[in-house]
């Protein structure tokens, strides 16, 4: 496909940014055609049924506990969003420096000639510290994520638990309905938390896909 691009093409494109892209885009294509496609189906699974057997045996509490849904989901969007663009920065760094160590291993003699080797020097260690800085951000924005799915998931234990007791007061559930529901909601509500950092592998994947298939075609 490279060899089939007119030569004004290769003038828009930096040579070892090029392979390094093309080399980085194959593992999210595979990524997103892997396991993790498996694994959205199967959380989505679990999200429905949880949700068919919680409304089923009680609907009032599963109501209750689905209202924090929203909560969750926003937790792991954000972790995923958040991940995944700094992800995406970090490859961009990589791409920049890996272009940079091969333009200077290419024109060596230049670069010895001029006394240049310092600047190029701090051109490759700016990148590798920009795309060191974007691998932290994305660590933090997991443990950030992560930290309010948790705290939602420990709030939802309370609330549920709190209504369930004054539903059983009233007769209106039995303590094993209170626990079936609570958990089919829970587990629900967990697997749809655990599918959206799917999706944006999918999507990751998908972007990469076009990249790659510009190229091709």
């Amino acid at each position: 496909a490279l060899f089939r691009q007119e030569i004004a093409w290769y003038d828009t494109q930096k040579s070892a940014a090029l392979s390094t892209r093309i080399s980085g885009d194959i593992p999210n294509i595979q990524e997103a055609l892997g396991d993790k496609f498996g694994s959205f189906l199967q959380f989505t699974g679990m999200c429905i049924s949880g949700l068919v057997v919680g409304f089923f045996h009680g609907w009032q509490l599963a109501l209750v506990v689905f209202s924090l849904a929203p909560f969750l989901a926003a937790g792991g969007m954000f972790m995923s969003k958040m991940v995944s663009k700094s992800t995406a920065s970090g490859q961009d760094y990589y791409a920049e420096a890996g272009y940079i160590a091969d333009e200077v291993i290419r024109m060596v003699k230049t670069v010895i000639a001029f006394q240049t080797q310092e600047k190029e020097i701090n051109r490759y260690r700016n990148q590798l510290e920009k795309a060191r800085v974007a691998g932290e951000k994305a660590g933090r924005s997991a443990g950030i994520g992560m930290g309010l799915v948790y705290f939602f998931i420990y709030i939802a234990y309370a609330i549920a638990f709190w209504y369930g007791s004054y539903l059983i007061g009233k007769g209106n559930l039995s303590t094993g309905d209170v626990l079936v529901t609570f958990f089919s909601v829970i587990i629900a509500v967990m697997a749809l938390g655990q599918g959206l950092p799917a999706i944006g592998v999918l999507a990751k994947g998908r972007g990469s896909a076009y990249k790659i298939f510009s190229v091709i075609d």
